[in-house]
């Protein structure tokens, strides 16, 4: 099923492993909730990026 949810190409993602949050961000002139998965994590989780994409890791103030 497709996200709604405005249009950006700035993607936010927000892990809390000890509380199971896992949730990605529309960025744009605000931070848009897009979709959140509350579980509890049992593994590592490891990120995946894209051949030919760029990444910018940054911290939220």
């Amino acid at each position: 099923k497709p996200v709604s949810g405005p249009h950006s190409s700035r993607i936010g993602v927000y892990l809390d492993h000890t509380a199971g949050v896992l949730a990605f961000y529309s960025i744009g002139s605000s931070m848009t909730l897009l979709h959140r998965f509350i579980t509890t994590f049992v593994e590592p989780i490891y990120p995946g990026f894209g051949v030919g994409t760029s990444v910018k890791i940054c911290n939220l103030k």
